[in-house]
């Protein structure tokens, strides 16, 4: 007897692979996401943070259904000696990466929006000019002056970046 016979399973189709000769597992899509995706490539980036936080929420739900699926396809295959077909497992792979590519493409282009939204909103730009202010009223004089060239012969050599 094995262990895994005492677990329940599951009888969804879509994350318990089919138990005939070929050992084919299906990868379901939710409703509408066909319409979304483009045919190839990478996701197109939203405009917004919004919309890119809606668009992450969605990336992490894909992924985790596809993991869950590529789970059960290699547990079966260890427990029961029963391989899910070699095209949908190495498709599924694929996809669970690029899946993860456009997650990481995603978080860069949030982090670039929200300095552009930074820079952009006057609240900020006063408060670093009244830093700047501050940290020259309490150096020493010559110290803030020596400073800034250190940082802009830093920048000429591209350190720092």
């Amino acid at each position: 007897m094995k262990l895994s016979d005492l677990w329940p399973r599951s009888t969804s189709t879509t994350v318990m692979p089919k138990r005939d000769a070929g050992m084919t597992v299906t990868v379901t899509k939710r409703a509408g996401a066909a319409e979304k995706r483009p045919v190839n490539g990478p996701r197109e980036l939203p405009p917004t943070l919004p919309e890119c936080e809606l668009l992450e929420e969605e990336l992490c739900r894909d992924a985790i259904r596809l993991e869950c699926q590529i789970g059960v396809a290699e547990g079966l295959a260890k427990s029961d000696g029963h391989y899910a077909d070699p095209t949908w497992y190495h498709r599924a792979k694929a996809a669970l990466k690029h899946i993860q590519r456009d997650r990481q493409r995603l978080m860069v282009h949030m982090k670039q929006l929200r300095i552009q939204a930074r820079r952009n909103d006057p609240h900020w730009q006063s408060r670093d000019q009244m830093l700047i202010r501050a940290l020259r009223q309490e150096l020493p004089s010559g110290r803030f002056d020596q400073i800034v060239e250190e940082v802009e012969m830093n920048i000429e050599a591209g350190i720092g970046r």
